[in-house]
């Protein structure tokens, strides 16, 4: 009796291995991002510090994947287009205020990552976009 609840047990937990490994190979779809809203939480593997406000940047996607957000010093907005594990942000366009220079870095880290395709990993409930210079660390905040 004790050998086959080891063997049931065993044989459980594989399937909860394999299919955790099944969910996180399988490309990401539009509605795997729709009415969610992403907190950064790092750029380039640091850490980013609320601001003053207690505010962290965002990345929203809406109905028809439009995305919205907030990139540290302005809000922004545009069209998101997914493939292949790649997302990208066109049409982008964005309020114009000038901010304090590091608060300018991270928003240019941001935007120039959302509007170059940028490669997708999902890691649990966060993911990572990798551009081609930066990459950003993102948390499910909804």
């Amino acid at each position: 009796m004790i050998k086959i609840k080891r063997l049931v047990v065993g044989f459980s937990l594989s399937i909860s291995i394999s299919s955790c490994n099944l969910s996180s190979d399988k490309p990401l779809s539009v509605k795997d991002f729709q009415h969610h809203n992403w907190q950064v939480i790092a750029v380039d593997g640091k850490a980013l510090s609320p601001r003053q406000d207690n505010r962290l940047p965002n990345v929203e996607f809406g109905e028809n994947f439009t995305v919205n957000g907030f990139s540290g010093c302005n809000s922004f907005f545009g069209q998101g287009e997914l493939t292949n594990n790649k997302l990208r942000v066109v049409n982008m366009g964005q309020t114009r205020k000038m901010c304090m220079p590091l608060e300018m870095d991270v928003e240019q880290a941001i935007t120039s990552t959302l509007t170059d395709w940028s490669n997708i990993e999902r890691s649990g409930k966060d993911i990572t976009l990798e551009g081609k210079q930066h990459t950003l660390t993102l948390k499910l905040r909804d």
